[in-house]
């Protein structure tokens, strides 16, 4: 071949391993500054009598399990139905530093009487808590705890250890997404209401209900 040849053939393979070199520090530097949040000290007991009797799961802590820092830390409840079976307030953490650990009054009340959705004899309640905070890359983090309770309580075979009292953790799942994204994404949809509609249904057939831990970056 040709020496001009051999010098594209050298100009790619250049291009080729700078680029892969980008993308192993790129990966690196977010790595360095992302948060892992987990929610800790679970516990869980039963409150009052007859049709006021409900059940109270607390989680007492946060943990920074990652290597970066979560700023403007918020826990709250995703998901809302009429007549209420879950119902939470809102828990907020200013700065939590890697490996740190801090005390929340994380409460979670369970209304028995409206649900209906049954295993064997005993009732069962899906539950859904979301975890949004910022790291130092105006990167936002978004962590969703699916877990599902019974009453009676009931051990699961085959399942994890409860993390209280008939109460597992179906999943945890991270997103993390550029806070300039989000924005653009917020003035389209204000724009164009009908596009919030479309994003939506593209939301619930790629991600189907169901799965494991996993960290998913886009």
């Amino acid at each position: 071949m040709s020496p001009a040849i051999w010098s594209a053939i050298a100009a790619w393979g250049a291009a080729v391993s700078s680029f892969l070199l980008y993308l192993i520090l790129r990966q690196e530097l977010q790595e360095a500054v992302r948060p892992q949040l987990v929610l800790t000290n679970w516990s869980r007991t039963t409150v009052g009598e007859g049709e006021q009797e409900h059940d109270v799961i607390e989680f007492k802590g946060i943990k920074n399990v990652g290597r970066g820092a979560a700023l403007n830390t918020m826990i709250f409840q995703d998901e809302f139905k009429n007549p209420p079976t879950v119902t939470m307030g809102m828990e907020r953490v200013g700065i939590l530093a890697p490996s740190e650990e801090v005390e929340v009054d994380g409460q979670i009340t369970l209304w028995w009487k409206n649900v209906e959705m049954t295993v064997g004899e005993s009732k069962m309640l899906p539950i859904t808590i979301k975890i949004l905070s910022w790291d130092t890359r105006s990167m936002r983090h978004e962590t969703q705890y699916k877990l599902v309770a019974f009453q009676p309580p009931m051990q699961m075979s085959g399942a994890a250890t409860p993390i209280a009292p008939g109460v597992y953790e179906a999943s945890r799942t991270t997103k993390a997404r550029p806070v300039w994204r989000l924005k653009m994404k917020g003035r389209i949809e204000r724009a164009f209401p009908s596009v919030r509609k479309g994003w939506r249904w593209l939301r619930r057939a790629d991600h189907p209900s169901g799965g494991s831990d996993s960290t998913d970056e886009s």
